[in-house]
């Protein structure tokens, strides 16, 4: 007989936001972008299962510029105001995304 496991109760996914990463450190193998109904979204294996982290503006800038496979750590650092611009004076989350060098 055949044995049927529910896609649903795979908890090995963590699903965070830009604000669950200021209580956490996520670091790990970057495996690529997953698209999401609101944008990209960041996919990272770590020890622990795999994490997706919903896209933001410190996120979308910085993983464009890391290869996949790439070992990551993401620093968060606090809810910053934007100084300038047509944002002026709205928050945005400072996160700051560190590859492991081959050095």
């Amino acid at each position: 007989m055949t044995t049927f496991k529910s896609v649903s109760a795979d908890s090995s996914t963590t699903y965070l936001s830009a604000a669950d990463l200021a209580d956490k450190e996520i670091q790990g193998k970057y495996l690529g972008v997953v698209e999401g109904k609101f944008g990209k979204n960041y996919k990272i294996e770590t020890d622990n299962g795999t994490v997706i982290i919903n896209g933001c503006g410190a996120l979308n800038s910085q993983f464009p510029k890391v290869a996949e496979g790439t070992i990551v750590r993401l620093e968060y650092r606090g809810k910053k105001k934007i100084s300038s611009g047509e944002l002026k004076g709205k928050s945005f989350h400072d996160i700051d995304v560190q590859y492991q060098s081959a050095e």
